[in-house]
């Protein structure tokens, strides 16, 4: 039975807080940060006093808070999950691997967008094709603790790269495969509502991901969102720790999206 600690007890919070406790393996024994209360777990009184309690912390906190709490947990001999970003920059988090490396520890970075049966969809529809084009859009209101806009919006870069690959070269413009260019707009700011759009030209047709809907060739593909995909990351996380399984999403991927957003958060 592994021992989990939470920092940080918001939406994110909650949503681990669940999958913790629907994981026949894990159990949660407390919490710091946020509202513990409010979940239902035991409140820590410090960082301190959860890392002597624990095996491994759920890190579920602002953006620019993450690879500090990270090192903090690593430091202290606890495996480490974090979600996303994992840092502000691909360096500081090549150092937190290095670290986990160091002290024989998992740090395991939660990507959940990729267990979702649209990207699966969106993902195996552009095996083989040839990029022409397109576009990664994504607005949304203002959020705590950013790093940059192109941070917040690792997810979206992890489902493009997942799709097509590394792109040869990044710009103002955007992601550059060849002659093609998957033209980058994030915004977040007051007014804004929360909306996803990826949409990739290709030889064989054209694939979208807007708001949870895949269109082929701009026809809707009607999917069922699976449920439980953070019970499903939570599972991935304990096996890495417990019977030394892989994860879904290769640490140099992460480490590749993570360069990607530091390359568009300098143009």
């Amino acid at each position: 039975m592994l021992r989990w600690g939470l920092i940080g007890a918001g939406r994110a919070g909650k949503a681990r807080a669940k999958a913790i406790s629907r994981d026949d393996r894990s159990r949660l024994i407390g919490a710091f940060g946020g509202d513990p209360a409010a979940l239902g777990v035991p409140a820590m009184p410090s960082l301190e006093v959860l890392f002597d309690s624990v095996d491994a912390v759920a890190i579920c906190t602002p953006d620019n808070t993450h690879a500090s709490l990270v090192r903090a947990a690593l430091d202290a001999g606890k495996h480490a999950l974090c979600e996303f970003p994992l840092a502000s920059s691909r360096a500081e988090a090549q150092a937190l691997f290095d670290l986990a490396a160091n002290r024989n520890r998992v740090l395991h970075v939660e990507h959940i967008e990729l267990l979702t049966s649209t990207h699966l969809v969106f993902a195996d529809r552009l095996v083989g094709a040839s990029v022409l084009g397109g576009h990664c859009r994504f607005t949304g209101p203002p959020r705590e603790g950013l790093i940059s806009v192109a941070h917040a919006n690792v997810a979206r870069l992890h489902r493009l790269v997942d799709a097509i690959g590394l792109p040869e070269r990044v710009s103002a413009e955007g992601l550059h495969y060849g002659l093609a260019t998957i033209e980058v707009d994030f915004r977040l700011g007051e007014g804004l509502e929360r909306s996803t759009d990826l949409l990739v030209r290709t030889d064989t047709g054209t694939v979208a991901l807007r708001d949870g809907e895949v269109l082929l060739d701009g026809e809707v593909c009607g999917l069922n969102e699976q449920p439980g995909l953070f019970d499903s990351d939570q599972k991935y996380a304990t096996a890495r720790i417990l019977d030394g399984g892989g994860s879904y999403v290769r640490d140099a991927r992460v480490l590749a999206v993570l360069d990607l957003a530091d390359q568009l958060s300098s143009t």
